[in-house]
């Protein structure tokens, strides 16, 4: 009786302390240098345009272009959940479709995309254009594990 009162002080103590607020997601905009983006291009960004809240479009004069989209979940749970459906989902299919060892949670490569989840936001990097599937998807791999160890 003692060890269950005891038990119930402290849920109802643990009730009352302030809950922490959950991290803003980090802006995609600034979660990378324009610098380290043409790297992932191989030629100078040379625009950027916020598309909506957790997009964000860099272009070169060539129009190659990489978007960062940033997805925040309400949990981890929800984030796996979420991450596993966009991998799996064949509409999303394209060649290569491989795990990406080494950055984040897990990650998964589908052709020029690349599917990010750590802790409850999924981050997915496109690159568009001239090589995209090639050299260009390795160099996004790179840019992504750079940038998300930045922001966690």
């Amino acid at each position: 009786m003692k060890r269950t009162l005891l038990l119930a002080t402290a849920l109802v103590a643990a009730s009352l302390l302030p809950h922490a607020a959950a991290a803003e997601p980090p802006d995609p905009c600034k979660m990378v240098s324009t610098a380290d983006v043409g790297k992932a291009l191989g030629a100078p960004v040379t625009s950027t345009t916020a598309r909506h809240a957790g997009t964000c479009s860099f272009r070169t004069a060539a129009f190659t272009s990489l978007t960062i989209t940033v997805v925040p979940q309400s949990s981890p749970a929800e984030a796996k959940s979420q991450y596993h459906d966009m991998v799996t989902n064949k509409l999303n299919y394209a060649a290569p479709s491989v795990d990406v060892l080494g950055l984040g949670d897990e990650a998964h490569r589908l052709g020029p995309m690349i599917y990010v989840r750590k802790n409850s936001t999924i981050y997915v990097f496109t690159m568009i254009g001239k090589d995209g599937n090639g050299a260009g998807a390795l160099r996004t791999i790179a840019l992504a594990k750079t940038s998300i160890a930045r922001v966690h």
